[in-house]
C-alpha cells in the first residue's frame, strides 16, 4: 500500500520567444553547436538592449538546450526500467548487467542557463515564466535541492507581489495567488521529490524540501495539500508520530478529504495500531468515491486476516 497525494502537471522547460527579429542585433547563428558565434550574438544583443527580457530568455533556452548529453552506460548490477540496448551475459549465459543509453546534464551549462534567467529576474522579478523556467531547469537536470530552493524563492516573491505576475506571452498582468501557486504549480515538483528523494533527513535535497514545505505551511496554513505533503515527508523518514500530526491536521482542516483519512489509517497500520486503523478506514466504507471505499474495505479485510493468522499462531 502507498500513501496518497494529489499531482499537478509538469511545467514546460523551454520558454517562449516573443521578440521580433527586428529587435535583435543580427540574425541568429545558423549552427547551434557554434558556441563562439552564439556568445558573440548574445554579447552584441546585450550591448544594444540589455534590458530586453527576451535576451535573457533566449540565452536560457540556448544553454539549457545544450546541457543534455546522451551517453552510454555499462551497468553490472541491474538493467534499467527501460529496455536496454544490450544485455550482458556471463560465461554461463546468465544476465550480468546491461549496456544502454541515458541522458545526463552538464551542470556548467545548466548554471549558465539559470544565470541568464537570474539576470532577467533582476530586471523583471514578476515574470512568472522565468521563475518556473528556473525551477524546471533544475528539475530536469536532477538537482532537487536547487529546484526546491528556487521554488521557495518564487513563493517569497508571491508573498511580496500578492500573486500579481507578468505573463511572458502577452506582457500583461496575470493573477496566480499563493494557493494556486502552491497547490497547482509547485505541487508537481513536490510530489516528484517526495517520490524520488532520499529517506535520509540530512540529505541536501531533503533539507531543501523541508524548507520549501515549511515555507508553504507558513504562507498557506489552511492547505490540506501542504499538510499531507509534510505527513508523507516524515513518513518517509519513518517518523510516524510527526507524520500523523500533519495528517490529523489535514483532516481537521478538511474533514471530508479522502487522502487525509487514508493516510491517517495507513500510518496507524504501520505502527501496529490495528483498531485505530480500522476505525479510520471504516469512515470511508460509505464514501461516494468507489475507489476509496474499495481501498478501505480491502485494508480492513487484510487487517482481519492478519489478526486471525496471529491468533492461530
Amino acid at each position: 500500500m502507498t500513501l496518497f497525494r494529489s499531482y499537478a502537471a509538469a511545467v514546460a522547460l523551454a520558454l517562449v520567444c516573443n521578440t521580433a527579429a527586428a529587435d535583435r542585433p543580427s540574425v541568429e547563428p545558423a549552427d547551434k553547436a557554434d558556441t563562439a558565434a552564439w556568445i558573440h550574438y548574445f554579447d552584441a544583443w546585450e550591448r544594444q538592449t540589455p534590458d530586453d527580457a527576451q535576451l535573457w530568455i533566449d540565452k536560457f533556452n540556448y544553454w539549457i538546450g545544450r546541457a543534455p548529453e546522451e551517453c552510454i552506460v555499462i551497468d553490472g548490477n541491474a538493467c534499467p526500467e527501460s529496455d536496454p540496448a544490450f544485455v550482458l551475459q556471463d560465461e554461463n549465459g546468465n544476465a550480468a548487467g546491461a549496456l544502454y543509453t541515458t541522458t545526463i546534464f552538464d551542470d556548467r551549462l545548466v548554471d549558465r542557463a539559470v544565470e541568464a534567467l537570474d539576470r532577467g529576474l533582476a530586471l523583471y522579478p514578476d515574470r512568472f515564466d522565468m521563475h518556473m523556467g528556473r525551477a524546471a531547469a533544475y528539475r530536469f537536470a536532477d538537482r532537487p535541492a536547487d529546484a526546491a530552493n528556487s521554488l521557495r524563492m518564487t513563493l517569497d516573491r508571491c508573498s511580496i507581489n500578492g500573486g500579481c505576475w507578468i505573463d511572458g506571452h502577452s506582457g500583461s498582468a496575470i493573477s496566480i495567488d499563493m494557493r494556486t501557486l502552491v497547490e497547482e504549480y509547485v505541487q508537481g515538483y513536490v510530489c516528484d521529490m517526495l517520490s524520488d528523494g532520499s529517506d535520509d533527513p540530512e540529505d541536501p535535497g531533503q533539507i531543501a524540501l523541508r524548507r520549501l514545505l515549511d515555507r508553504e505551511a507558513e504562507l498557506l496554513p489552511g492547505s490540506v495539500v501542504v499538510q499531507n505533503n509534510l505527513g508523507v515527508l516524515f513518513c518517509g523518514y519513518r517518523q510516524y508520530d510527526r507524520a500523523l500530526e500533519h495528517f490529523v491536521e489535514a483532516h481537521r482542516q478538511t474533514p471530508d478529504d479522502i487522502y487525509a483519512i487514508l493516510n491517517i489509517a495507513y500510518v496507524h497500520r504501520l505502527c501496529g495500531h490495528d483498531e485505530e486503523a480500522v476505525g479510520w478506514y471504516s469512515r470511508l466504507l460509505s464514501s461516494d468515491d468507489p475507489t476509496a471505499a474499495e481501498q478501505a474495505r480491502l485494508a480492513i479485510n487484510e487487517i482481519g486476516r492478519q489478526a486471525g493468522a496471529e491468533n492461530l499462531d
